[in-house]
């Protein structure tokens, strides 16, 4: 939500123009003003800040290696209570360690032979 050409509502799309007072915009001015527009465009559209919440939860996630299906149980899991935070620790877990060891193959496919 919020980044180059992302649809928020209608026909209105949210971009920014890279270009700040003195010519370029860092990354944080950019995020800043694209967060105050998405608020004002909240207050004129049907979607409710959790909506949108659930929506970048589920985008980040996905950017860290999860599914969908694992991303549905991070979101039920996170309504629990101490003992729902275990099991998403461990799911956490779960992830991390498979791609440590995707990161170890490829670190072995990459590294020269030593019989060469």
């Amino acid at each position: 939500m919020g980044g180059p050409g992302h649809r928020i509502q209608g026909d209105h799309s949210l971009e920014c123009s890279g270009r700040g007072p003195r010519g370029s915009e860092d990354d944080a001015s950019c995020s800043r003003r694209a967060s105050a527009c998405i608020q004002a465009r909240l207050r004129r559209s049907a979607y409710t800040v959790d909506t949108v919440a659930t929506v970048r939860f589920i985008k980040e996630a996905q950017k860290l290696g999860f599914t969908l299906s694992e991303v549905e149980i991070l979101l039920h899991l996170g309504r629990g209570g101490p003992a729902d935070c275990e099991a998403v620790r461990a799911l956490a877990t779960e992830k991390l360690l498979d791609l440590e060891s995707r990161v170890a193959s490829l670190k072995l496919c990459i590294t020269p032979s030593s019989n060469s």
